[in-house]
């Protein structure tokens, strides 16, 4: 069974209807309602043991350390809804972002970036954006089991130093010591999947109408026509370029050295393609109960 349903109109809608508009988007939501027995509990890796060892100097890098962007992600609502609706869209985002940040920053000090990120890791983005995710799509129909987040295994990382979280200092050397047969195999120079999702949008020009037929609560905000306009932006050449320059920026982020300097000079702006998805699926999901 192929992990991405190939009716881009029923995938749209199922994580519309899981998600809520308040996940990030499941490629595989069709393996988690239709492909799996629901007395099978699901094993989940998710942990809390530390991030990756790069370079932060400001709240900023820390918010993008955990995929905290702020309003200059939107940049590329623009061209379709105009200077001002973005900019106060822009600026909405900015606040709720300041508003995670800040009180981990003065609770901390700032005198050491990591172990802020670390605890906005854990206070944000696991909390809500990880776990609701595995609860919405993994967990609807079966038990989910993670064991990384037992409450013993979360109260020593959190009286961990920040250099043994630093880069999963700590637990790769359990590990190391544990099975260091593991550390025989080569280490993946790339992980995680994703399908073709311009192709997909492209080739099914119905399943996006039809996503955008009938009303929204995020019209106001959004309205349908900024949404089609974004979709016909998709096929242009400059989108693919704006893609190619975001994934190689995101894949920059985390080299060391000269290579991550470079990439947070760039601003992190969320692609067409992805936006588009996003909007599709918050439009759905925001929209009026029948009757």
């Amino acid at each position: 069974m192929e992990s991405v349903d190939p009716d881009l109109a029923r995938l749209l809608a199922d994580n519309a209807e899981l998600g809520q508009g308040v996940t990030n988007f499941c490629d595989e939501v069709r393996v988690w309602t239709r492909g799996l027995p629901e007395d099978v509990p699901v094993v989940v890796g998710d942990e809390c043991f530390g991030w990756n060892d790069v370079p932060l100097t400001s709240p900023r890098d820390l918010g993008e350390s955990i995929y905290l962007h702020g309003g200059r992600a939107l940049a590329g609502l623009r061209p379709v809804l105009g200077r001002e609706a973005t900019r106060g869209l822009a600026g909405a985002l900015d606040s709720l972002v300041e508003t995670a940040v800040a009180p981990v920053l003065t609770g901390r000090g700032g005198d050491d970036l990591h172990d802020v990120k670390d605890e906005l890791y854990f206070c944000e983005r696991l909390r809500n954006g990880i776990m609701p995710w595995r609860e919405r799509f993994a967990g609807a129909q079966r038990e989910v089991v993670n064991p990384f987040l037992d409450s013993q295994v979360l109260d020593l990382v959190a009286r961990l130093s920040p250099e043994q979280r630093r880069g999963k200092a700590l637990y790769r050397a359990a590990i190391r010591e544990a099975a260091p047969e593991a550390f025989t195999v080569p280490f993946a120079s790339q992980g995680g999947y994703s399908p073709d999702w311009r192709h997909l949008l492209l080739s099914d020009p119905a399943a996006v109408e039809g996503a955008l037929t009938g009303p929204s609560h995020l019209d106001p905000l959004i309205p349908a026509e900024a949404i089609a306009a974004l979709s016909r932006r998709v096929a242009t050449t400059r989108s693919r370029l704006r893609a190619r320059i975001s994934h190689l920026r995101a894949a920059a982020w985390n080299r060391p050295g000269a290579v991550h300097a470079v990439a947070t000079r760039l601003p992190w702006v969320t692609d067409d393609v992805t936006l588009l998805r996003r909007l599709l699926v918050l439009r759905r999901a925001l929209a009026p109960a029948p009757g």
